[in-house]
């Protein structure tokens, strides 16, 4: 009987596939009156494609417009560009809607096909309301906005229990990303209540705490953000599915409101945060990303902060861990902080339980693992306080944390010299690795198994021996054409090492009267490296049986960060 059923599911999902999809040209809209589109009206299938075209228009409230899972309705422009300006409402807005695709990719010779300007204070450039739900938005461009650029929630009202969390509603599968956000008085992309957490809330009706809807499945990527007046991105309570990724957010919080003036400000579920670029401009406003009461196993990685304010990843988690289980803070480069690299709190502020507040959470293993944090404003090791120098790079709130999280904070680079390091271009906010010689290649800790196997620009992770510290990974091929350059070899005057025999057939060996042990490093002449030695004994024999014959050059980089340089000829 269950083979019968499923036969027949099969055959009803080809049928619906089959079924012509519609174009529903909405040629009637106002330029000068808000626009009201109900999906009764327009006689709508599954798949079906209401198309916009091309022309400025007044803002637009869709109602009940409901497609299927896997067959969206699709509303796109057409013929060029369409402009939405609005003075009283959000300009693009949806009521008791679901599996919708708003894509700007309707005419090939316009990005954003969309461009959308909001221009009440309190509006929104596309507003996500009313028990809407399963809505991707992409390709366009909110280039003003008096409050949000995208804004995703239905918040609980007094009056209406079909708002509270109790009532089961979930807002699921929202995905923003590729649109050009900026000129917003608010937050770019403000998605999820805000005034409620997991067990507290500000808003009470009859003196009961109501809490705000959850969501599932919320990915924020691929978005070009800028010049926000709030926090560039705000998500929360996204019980499990949340990933923010590849955004480049610049020019953010500009009105520095105290706690909302954050590059993201992330909380309440289970995220993944990666790969996203942050640029604040020395002396401004912005902070860097703050994660309150995250779930366990969240990830923050391979993102590029520059000079962010206090912090560049400030974490709390004010309530129990879900598991014991922390996070993974892994292979960010952080550039300038003006306080600390990483700031870490798991002091419990709020619980049902009243015994657990004011207690830290110290047995749960959060692990900071090959970061990169360089300059910041912190000093610890002039002060008279518990905290050293490692705490002006990552810094605990309570001592009992620190000390347990020790065994798990490992292979980071801390640096008050940003020189040294090898970045590839300072001056232009390029913290790539330059070459082989930077401290950053091959000192990281492997960790794939935690699913970090790419790096910011998505290269693969570990290209040559280990993984590199920080957001990028330096890729064999882009060094071959300069690897000569890179690697070019100092005379014999201005080296400190002997390398013998030289020529040599299977085996030579360095010395160096002054040192003892460094990274011994192999290349050939096409710049790719055939032999690495950590922890190299001077005097030691090498093994070169397997060489070919030619020109080889030696990098040798000391335990005090400074380098020799060679040529070993093989016959």
């Amino acid at each position: 009987m269950k083979k019968h059923y499923y036969l027949i599911g099969i055959c009803l999902l080809l049928v619906l596939n089959g079924i012509a999809q519609n174009r529903v040209k909405l040629e009637y809209l106002s330029q000068d009156n808000f626009n009201h589109i109900r999906g009764e009206d327009l006689n709508l299938s599954p798949g079906d494609t209401i198309v916009i075209p091309t022309g400025s228009y007044a803002g637009i409230r869709f109602y009940d417009i409901v497609g299927l899972p896997g067959m969206p309705i699709t509303i796109t422009n057409e013929g060029g560009q369409v402009i939405l300006t609005e003075e009283l409402y959000s300009a693009l807005e949806f009521y008791r809607s679901s599996y919708v695709h708003v894509t700007g990719s309707g005419s090939d010779d316009v990005k954003y096909g969309f461009r959308i300007e909001s221009l009440y204070s309190h509006s929104q450039g596309i507003n996500l309301t009313n028990f809407t739900s399963d809505v991707e938005i992409d390709f366009v461009h909110v280039a003003k906005a008096g409050f949000a650029g995208i804004m995703a929630k239905t918040d609980p009202s007094c009056g209406y229990p079909e708002t509270f969390r109790s009532s089961g509603f979930v807002m699921k599968n929202i995905n923003i990303h590729h649109n050009k956000i900026r000129n917003v008085g608010g937050e770019g992309v403000y998605i999820g209540h805000t005034g409620s957490s997991i067990t507290s809330s500000f808003i009470s009706c009859d003196g009961i705490p109501v809490f705000g809807h959850w969501l599932e499945n919320v990915s924020v990527n691929n978005n070009r953000i800028s010049s926000t007046g709030r926090d560039a991105i705000q998500l929360n309570l996204v019980r499990f599915g949340g990933v923010i990724s590849n955004n480049r957010i610049t020019s953010y919080a500009k009105e520095g409101e105290y706690f909302q003036d954050f590059a993201m400000s992330i909380g309440g579920g289970e995220y993944q945060i990666f790969n996203n670029s942050i640029l604040n401009k020395a002396g401004q406003n912005g902070k860097g990303i703050q994660f309150l009461n995250g779930f366990s196993g969240s990830k923050i990685f391979n993102n590029v902060l520059v000079n962010p304010r206090l912090y560049g990843i400030f974490i709390h988690n004010r309530v129990a861990f879900d598991q014991n289980e922390g996070y993974l803070i892994a292979n960010n480069t952080i550039i300038n902080p003006e306080l600390a690299g990483i700031r870490y709190n798991t002091v419990i502020t709020q619980s049902t339980e009243q015994s657990k507040i004011g207690t830290t959470q110290d047995l749960t293993p959060t692990f900071f693992v090959n970061n990169v944090i360089v300059d910041p404003g912190n000093n610890f090791e002039d002060s008279n306080t518990w905290k050293g120098n490692e705490e002006s790079f990552i810094d605990f709130n309570d001592k009992s944390t620190r000390d347990a999280i020790l065994p798990f904070i490992n292979n980071n680079l801390f640096s008050r010299d940003i020189e040294s390091i090898g970045f590839k271009n300072i001056q232009k906010n390029n913290f790539r690795p330059n070459d082989y010689q930077s401290l950053l290649v091959d000192e990281g800790t492997n960790l794939s198994d935690s699913s970090i196997d790419f790096d910011f620009r998505n290269e693969k992770r570990i290209s040559g021996e280990a993984i590199d510290i920080g957001a990028f990974e330096l890729k064999l091929s882009s060094l071959r054409e300069k690897a000569l350059n890179r690697l070019e070899v100092k005379s014999e005057l201005e080296t400190a090492i002997t390398v013998f025999p030289n020529p040599a057939t299977s085996y030579f060996s360095v010395n160096n009267t002054f040192k003892d042990m460094g990274l011994l490093q192999l290349f050939n002449e096409q710049g790719l490296r055939v032999l690495h030695i950590k922890n190299y004994l001077m005097g030691s024999t090498v093994d070169i049986s397997g060489l070919k014959s030619g020109t080889y050059y030696l990098n040798i980089r000391y335990v005090d960060k400074s380098r020799d340089f060679g040529k070993l000829v093989v016959n």
